[in-house]
Formats: C-alpha cells, structure tokens, sequence
C-alpha cells in the first residue's frame, strides 16, 4: 500500500495556527485601522479620544481617553501630554494597583486654552519605567464661538387649510417651552450644530444633566440648553425623561 505524504497537511495547519497566534494578538480595546500589537517586552497604548482634528473653543474642557494593555508586569501609569510650546501639560492616571494592572484605562480632562493646534502624546509605563511607543492626536483651540439659539422651524397650519405668512420670520430668542430633563449616556461633543461638521463646544462628561429644548428635523440630534444658548447633541447619547414628541423642531444654525 503506497505511503501517503502528510507533509502538505502539516504545512497547512502550522500556517493556520500562525494566523490564529496573528490575530490574538491584535488589541481587543482597539477602535481604530491602527491596531497596535501586544508583545511581552513592553506596553501598549491607544487614543480612543479625541479624534485626530477635532476643534474645540478655549474655554471647553477637553477629555482625552485611552486605554492601555500589557503581558507583562502591568500598566501602572498612563500619561498625556499636551505640546504646548514652553509649558506642555502633563496628565497623568495612575494604575490602583501600584505594580500595573494587565489593563489601564484614562479619562483625563484639560480646558482648553490658547488659540492654535496642539499634539497630545499619550504614553503607557511599567512601574519599572518601561514605556510603551507614542500614541498621537491633534486638536485645534479657536476663540469661543457666539452661541446663538438656532430658530424654530413653522409648523404648516392645520387648520382651515391655509397657509403660513410667507413673509413670517422667526427673530430675536425663541420661544421654545421649558426643556425637557436628559441624561447624557457617554461622553460625546456638543457641537454649534446638529450634524459633524459643526465646531465642538465642550465635551458632555457621562451621567451629566442635560435640558432638551428642541430636535432636529430628523431627530436624530438634539438641541440642549447651553448658558443663554443652545448646542447639539447626538440624541443617541441622551436619555430623555419625558415625550420627546412635544420638542419643537429647530433649524440648524447659518
């Protein structure tokens, strides 16, 4: 009986286990195309937060949010750098576990100053100084924006069939009915409009309160008391206590 050659069949499952290997490998907590590898010999870190470009008005408060893993002693400490020419702002979150935990997360926060872009660094460390490569964002701090209300769409009449004023025109503060209570889910831009190419505002941290004025046509964002004026948030992020159906619909900003 002829000898059969299992020299092929080898190969194939050394390859499929190398993939396998491969792909365990890839961070778990990665949210982008850059995937950064886990290795034993040092940290790695990711920047879920900000996005690359985000803009933000001075004054705002920025959070910067990244995860760190390691296989070997531990994260004991996540740092965020903020390159400002002369005085770079170090932030810092330390591991509860002075020896470094497997898995660190940050949630560093920095109001915003200056007027220019800035490169924020993050980088993760070993208790005994072993750092992981450099994480890098970029943001933008322009002066704060004049937050106008945005104004309320009319509403076709109902009744008798007529029509609205084609020369009526909402001016001046409108006069929206007392907002409704909200609760924000998870930290997320409020922006100067209900779509992402708005400038960001500031940052709305999680569990914080929020009054819901008005909606987009579509619903999908809502316009939330901010000071005297008024910001837009994804209504995705907002838990509303009350009939959502009763906001008025609002224009987005010129």
């Amino acid at each position: 009986m002829p000898k059969r050659n299992s020299q092929p069949i080898l190969i194939a499952l050394i390859a499929l286990l190398l993939a396998t290997l491969a792909c365990n490998l890839i961070s778990e907590d990665s949210a982008t195309s850059e995937k950064p590898l886990l290795t034993e010999d040092r940290p790695t870190v990711l920047i879920l937060a900000p996005a690359a470009g985000t803009a933000y008005a001075v004054g705002s408060e920025i959070t910067i949010h990244a995860v760190a893993r390691d296989l070997g002693p531990g994260v004991a400490r996540i740092e965020a750098t903020i390159d400002i020419p002369g005085q770079p702002v170090i932030l810092t979150q330390e591991a509860a576990n002075s020896a470094g935990d497997a898995r660190l997360e940050a949630i560093l926060t920095w109001t915003a100053a200056g007027n220019q872009a800035y490169l924020v660094n993050v980088q993760a460390f070993r208790a005994d100084g072993t750092a992981s490569a450099i994480a890098t964002t970029s943001i933008m701090i322009k002066p704060a924006p004049d937050i106008l209300p945005p104004a309320v769409t009319p509403e076709s009449s109902t009744s008798g069939g007529s029509e609205p004023a084609a020369t009526e025109e909402v001016s001046g503060i409108p006069d929206f009915p007392p907002g409704i209570p909200g609760t924000v889910n998870t930290g997320t831009p409020v922006r100067q409009g209900p779509a992402t190419s708005y400038q960001v505002v500031f940052e709305a941290l999680p569990n914080e309160a929020v009054s819901v004025a008005g909606r987009s046509a579509d619903s999908a964002w809502y316009a939330i008391e901010v000071g005297t004026g008024y910001g837009w948030i994804l209504a995705a992020f907002v838990t509303v206590t009350g009939d959502t159906s009763t906001l008025p619909v609002v224009d987005a900003p010129q």
